[in-house]
């Protein structure tokens, strides 16, 4: 599952670069879509990140997902 979550990131990551990056299409649509596949993929952070790691620390990395989707929102 580890390996899965990476490259669905790195995924994520490519197409918010398609969608931000020159050329790419930056519609209301569009980052609704990337909205929902980031609160997807910090679910399933915390998921694997619970089943190994003491929950001390996660909210650092959920803080910066969270960043990132309230820059898409708004």
């Amino acid at each position: 599952p580890y390996w899965i979550f990476a490259v669905d990131t790195l995924r994520h990551a490519a197409r918010k670069t398609s969608i931000f990056g020159r050329g790419g299409r930056d519609t209301a649509q569009a980052r609704r879509e990337l909205c929902a596949e980031l609160s997807g993929l910090m679910r399933r952070f915390k998921t694997l990140w619970l089943a190994r790691n003491r929950p001390s620390e996660i909210r650092i990395t959920l803080k910066r997902y969270q960043r990132v989707l309230d820059s898409l929102s708004g």
